[in-house]
């Protein structure tokens, strides 16, 4: 199986091999994964031309880490220059990550998936690298002097002080426990060529036995102070119907984490497809000093018979999601207002 090229989103991406797995959307979810948040206050951007102990204010002085330190040798970060997206693809079959950041954190998360102890599922990895929103007064100073440099734009060393980092975690997290706005999202379905509903419903539910519509929570006091959000969610699509997941959010020192397990079989014209707990999607998404990198991972094992509707349009439904998740990021001043529309084929 081949792993797919990066492009920027100047470009549209061309899928090569397998179809993709269809719950691979989930990314993002952000992931999905990754709504409206009611928090006050937009979120500090990392000051790329301070020292390493600058910034202390309001917390220790936390050190990003840089991109060239994290990312897998085979990603290009080098479109953030531009204020542009990053998106890599990589699919196949088997347990080993392609598209794994090089940092103890996403190793860890990563290992912990139960898809990685599976004897040959197959894999669908993404790989997202988004600059972070502009400051008012970085924005008034490149007016005032002209476009800046690329080290200037990614400078080294560039710090976050701990409480701000965690105030960004935080705002993420409650992004992915906000599943009810992915309602009504659509995708480009390259097979029909034409825009399709993704979720015809999504809201979260007190358990997979009364499936009790519950409300997600609007702001940092309702989501609480975790560090661990557990709930399950209900999702509606027009191939497999509804269905249960469970998620579980989390918050680390300096990143933050989804995961997204189904709670029932998925079914194709009442025949089960996919068994419970053979789809697992897995988010993880680490600050650095250029950007949010976004890493997305999915294991499923499916019969043969119905690997097509698995696996149709599923790079389209995972840009359609991912797209949602970085609005609602560029709503809250957390990364810059970033389009993927152009990845997508039509």
């Amino acid at each position: 199986m081949k792993i797919s090229g990066s492009k920027q989103v100047s470009r549209a991406l061309k899928t090569r091999g397998t179809i993709l797995p269809f719950k691979a959307s989930l990314f993002v979810f952000l992931i999905i994964l990754s709504l409206n948040v009611m928090a006050q206050g937009a979120l500090p951007v990392p000051n790329v031309n301070a020292s390493s102990s600058a910034n202390t204010q309001g917390g220790t002085a936390f050190a990003l880490p840089g991109l060239k330190d994290v990312l897998p040798a085979s990603v290009s970060a080098s479109g953030l220059s531009n204020q542009q997206a990053v998106l890599q693809f990589a699919n196949g079959f088997g347990p080993a990550g392609a598209l794994v950041p090089r940092n103890k954190g996403a190793a860890s998360f990563f290992n912990s998936l139960s898809g990685t102890k599976a004897s040959k599922p197959f894999r669908i990895e993404v790989v997202a690298i988004v600059p972070y929103a502009p400051s008012k007064k970085s924005m008034e100073a490149q007016g005032a002097q002209g476009e800046r440099s690329k080290d200037e734009r990614s400078a080294e060393g560039a710090p976050m002080d701990a409480r701000s980092l965690n105030l960004l975690l935080q705002k993420l997290a409650l992004i992915a426990n906000s599943v009810h706005k992915l309602e009504g999202l659509q995708y480009w379905s390259a097979s029909r060529k034409t825009m399709r509903l993704l979720y015809e419903e999504s809201w979260r539910i007190d358990s997979p036995q009364k499936k009790t519509r519950l409300s997600d929570p609007a702001s940092l006091s309702e989501l609480g102070p975790g560090p661990t959000w557990t709930f399950y969610m209900h999702q509606k699509d027009l191939t497999f119907g509804s269905n249960t997941s469970l998620a579980t959010v989390g918050v680390t020192a300096d990143s933050m984490y989804m995961t997204i397990v189904n709670a029932n079989s998925l079914k194709l014209y009442f025949v089960p497809v996919v068994a419970s707990g053979a789809l697992e999607t897995g988010i993880y998404v680490l600050p650095c000093r250029e950007g949010l990198l976004l890493y997305g991972v999915s294991f499923v094992q499916a019969i043969d018979v119905a690997a097509n509707r698995v696996f149709e349009s599923a790079k389209n439904r995972a840009f359609a999601v991912f797209n949602w998740f970085l609005k609602e990021a560029a709503t809250e001043n957390i990364v810059a207002n970033v389009d993927l529309s152009a990845l997508v084929e039509h």
